[in-house]
Order: structure tokens, then C-alpha cells, then sequence
């Protein structure tokens, strides 16, 4: 299964930023195609919105959209510093989850059926599938309510 690439107004529909141009199936489709547009608009326009704040949160002030001189947010030094870190064991290691997967379900082969065989992560989406699957008691109500009787 390949992943699906979202444009901006795949996006904007799922967050539901502009409700009133949700298509409907009576639409013409020069009306769809405006709804469309609209959706992508209003995307853009908080996604240059949320840029913005992120942009002056980094320098410490917020809410602020002021324009902001373009900073590198990760540079060589970074770099070097978490690869020293990685070799001296203070990172997590890159097959953690399947570490967990085989501890917590030692008799489950992790296997990426369902999952995209060439996505470098297939074995993790596997893993957190599984772990999806595991009965959760500590998030189940202590006691359950009584449906009242209906009169």
C-alpha cells in the first residue's frame, strides 16, 4: 500500500477549515471546483498563519506574526552533537520499537503485511498496529454505569 500524498485541500477537508465548501454531491462542477480553490485558499492562508507564529515563538515572542529573518533551525554543530550523542548510547537506538514489540509479544513474528513493503518504517508500522491491538485495562472505566431502564 503506497502513502497517500495530500495537497492542501485534502488537508484543509480533513481539519474541516472551511465547512460551508465541503462539496455536495448536487454541485456543478464548475461549483466544485470553486469550493476546491476556497478550501486550498483558506489552507494556505493558515498555514502561512501558523509559519508565522512558529517563526517568532523560536525567537521567544508570542502571539506575534511580525516578519522574522529566516534563521537555520538545524546546523552542522547540532548535527555533530547528535551523532556524538547517538555513539555514546545517550539516544535511543533506530530498532527500539521492535526491541518492545518483541518483548511485549514475543510469540507475534512482526511481519509489514498491510504496510507499504519499501517504507524504511514498514516494521514499526507493523509493530504499532500490534500494539494498538492490546487490551488496555488501565484505560476501561473501574466501574460501568447502569443504563437506566427505559420507562
Amino acid at each position: 500500500m503506497d502513502a497517500i500524498k495530500w495537497g492542501g485541500y485534502e488537508m484543509g477537508r480533513h481539519l474541516n477549515l472551511s465547512p460551508r465548501n465541503a462539496p455536495l454531491p448536487s454541485d456543478a462542477l464548475d461549483q466544485a471546483r470553486l469550493k476546491q480553490a476556497n478550501v486550498r485558499t483558506v489552507f494556505c492562508q493558515h498555514k502561512r498563519a501558523a509559519n508565522e507564529l512558529i517563526a517568532n515563538v523560536e525567537i521567544g515572542r508570542f502571539p506575534c506574526k511580525a516578519a522574522v529573518a529566516l534563521q537555520p533551525r538545524w546546523n552542522q554543530r547540532q548535527q555533530q552533537d547528535l551523532d556524538q550523542a547517538v555513539r555514546d548510547g545517550a539516544w535511543q537506538p533506530s530498532n527500539w520499537l521492535r526491541l518492545e514489540h518483541a518483548f511485549l509479544l514475543p510469540e507475534h513474528v512482526l511481519t509489514a503485511a498491510g504496510h507499504s513493503a519499501t517504507s524504511p518504517h514498514a516494521l514499526d508500522l507493523a509493530a504499532v498496529t500490534d500494539f494498538g491491538a492490546l487490551a488496555t485495562p488501565f484505560l476501561q472505566p473501574k466501574r460501568v454505569r447502569a443504563k437506566p431502564s427505559p420507562a
